[in-house]
């Protein structure tokens, strides 16, 4: 069987993105066994260009297509939505070139699954009507919190189910503790961005960063998007702080791939991050997190797993006294927390091997 995923490439310097890919893949081998083929096409990368000019060409002339020859190769399209993209957050473009994509993959009579992720928000009617449509492109859509499946059910998106996160299906890493507090810290939040004001982001870092060495914490600071990211790669910024902070004790530790970050985290006693990705592939391999949220995906997807150490960064953005408190008062149970997870991801699996079995017997 051969599948095609879409936004998530395994050579992402994003390891959240990477996290997406390698945890869709996981699922579509539980479902599916190892022998099933999975491509991966992100923004520029692969033999064919998913986006561009050469997009609009093909959606205006779809009989002549790349993209739909390239595509008549798969039995199945799994679109990631790259985590969160189902959205004009990030501007109407991006939200735009997932629907010009989908479409071609219903043309090319393909069957289009969306993969666990977040829904929403729409600001403008436009961005909503193109999304409602992006949704009923698909066979099957998958959210993965309940505030996504809310938006889900307004749109009477009726192929809809409710899982989590992929990371969850990924394999957990058998390593010695080592201890110490991992800190992930933004680079897209500490050179500025729209979501949280980069000068109190900043100054709140050191200072959980002084409050943790008086605390006698051993800190490591772990970039979570690497080199090669433009300009929000948290590697430079975490390569700053190490070099104001090494003289007191505060190491780094930049991975080389995803399976290097998973294996780092779950040798510490705790992470405290601000990329989602971070804190989940914790959680994922049984180290606690508190989450620096700065957007709307973070919470609902933890509280549905039954973590809620999760600090609102716009709600409160002088985080670092609420993370000590935090620390001090105690975290949810860590095992419940990742049995609910499983049992959540696993309806991803589920609801693929329906997909095909119906398709079969068609």
């Amino acid at each position: 069987m051969k599948v095609l995923v879409l936004w998530a490439g395994p050579k992402s310097p994003n390891l959240g993105v990477r996290v997406l890919g390698e945890g869709i893949e996981a699922a579509l081998e539980s479902a599916f066994g190892s022998d099933v083929d999975v491509t991966h096409r992100d923004f520029g990368t692969g033999p064919v260009e998913y986006g561009g000019r050469a997009l609009l060409r093909e959606f205006a002339n779809p009989a002549k297509g790349a993209i739909r020859s390239d595509m008549s190769k798969f039995d199945l399209v799994v679109d990631s939505g790259g985590g969160d993209s189902l959205t004009d957050i990030y501007g109407i473009k991006r939200l735009l070139n997932i629907f010009l994509i989908q479409r071609i993959v219903r043309r090319a009579g393909k069957e289009l699954v969306l993969s666990p992720q977040t829904i929403g928000p729409f600001s403008s009617s436009f961005a909503r009507v193109l999304g409602k449509s992006a949704l009923r492109n698909a066979s099957l859509v998958l959210a993965r919190d309940p505030k996504s499946m809310k938006i889900l059910e307004k749109m009477s998106v009726t192929s809809r189910r409710l899982s989590t996160d992929v990371v969850f299906n990924l394999p957990v890493p058998e390593v010695t503790k080592d201890g110490g507090v991992i800190l992930n810290v933004s680079g897209l939040l500490y050179r500025g961005s729209s979501l949280v004001g980069k000068e109190i982001y900043q100054s709140q870092t050191k200072e959980l960063i002084e409050r943790l060495l008086a605390d006698g914490k051993r800190i490591t600071l772990l970039p979570h998007v690497l080199e090669g990211s433009s300009t929000d790669n948290d590697v430079d910024v975490s390569r700053e702080l190490f070099d104001e902070y090494s003289s007191r004790g505060v190491e780094l530790f930049v991975p080389a791939n995803l399976e290097d970050a998973r294996s780092r985290i779950s040798s510490a006693d705790i992470l405290i991050g601000a990329r989602m990705h971070a804190c989940l592939n914790a959680l994922s391999v049984g180290v606690p997190a508190v989450a620096l949220a700065y957007s709307r995906k973070f919470e609902p997807l933890m509280k549905a797993v039954g973590w809620d150490a999760v600090i609102d960064l716009k709600e409160s953005p002088e985080f670092a006294a609420q993370v000590m408190r935090r620390l001090e008062t105690g975290l949810p149970n860590l095992g419940a927390v990742r049995e609910q997870a499983r049992a959540q991801s696993l309806v991803f699996v589920q609801a693929l091997q329906a997909l095909m079995q119906g398709k079969n017997n068609d």
